[in-house]
């Protein structure tokens, strides 16, 4: 063999090795990044199960007191009952937001009924819901920025080549939702 070809072969090995090496080190960033969502993701759920476990006891608690407000307190326990039975992460979400939404409503009508309020389960029930509701908003944050980054990965060139070829996707972000975006009035 010349020696032109011993250089070209081993250039093309070094080419070759490092498209390998470039290949393997993106596939398991891909791999990373889906296990931190997944985690994420389970960290979120931890909040949400504590969530939807202190919803039937303030509901309980209000309804004795909120009897015009019936549609209100059937509402956030359909949607309750919808997230808890809803398996898929990417579906729960809206829920999730729609409950937010509720509960938020809930505690802007008890401002009108004085007993809900001297209440003191209600009011137990009232710091632990908005303990739970600040944990889900920073484990989204934390899931948001997970998935930022995932999707950036899946959407940059050179690494998009590795993400179609293994079938890795953009994730979903866990945003507010328009009932929370909305302006709200109060009226003083």
């Amino acid at each position: 063999m010349s020696e032109n070809k011993i250089i070209m072969l081993i250039v093309f090995g070094l080419i070759f090795f490092s498209a390998l090496t470039w290949s393997v080190y993106t596939y398991n960033q891909f791999i990373q990044f889906k296990n931190m969502a997944q985690s994420a993701w389970s960290d979120i759920d931890v909040y949400l199960t504590k969530r939807h476990e202190l919803i039937p006891n303030l509901v309980e608690i209000v309804k004795e007191y909120m009897v015009h407000e019936k549609e209100t307190l059937v509402d956030i326990i359909s949607a309750r009952n919808k997230a808890v039975g809803e398996a898929d992460n990417q579906k729960q979400i809206p829920i999730e937001n729609k409950i937010s939404g509720q509960l938020g409503n809930l505690f802007l009508l008890s401002e009108n009924y004085p007993e809900i309020k001297a209440n003191t389960n209600f009011l137990k029930l009232h710091e632990q819901l908005t303990a739970v509701e600040n944990d889900i908003a920073n484990s989204r944050r934390y899931y948001n920025a997970v998935i930022r980054d995932n999707n950036n990965l899946v959407e940059i060139f050179p690494q998009k080549f590795i993400a179609i070829l293994f079938r890795f996707k953009t994730g979903v972000y866990f945003q507010a939702s328009s009932q929370a975006r909305e302006r709200l009035e109060v009226d003083l």
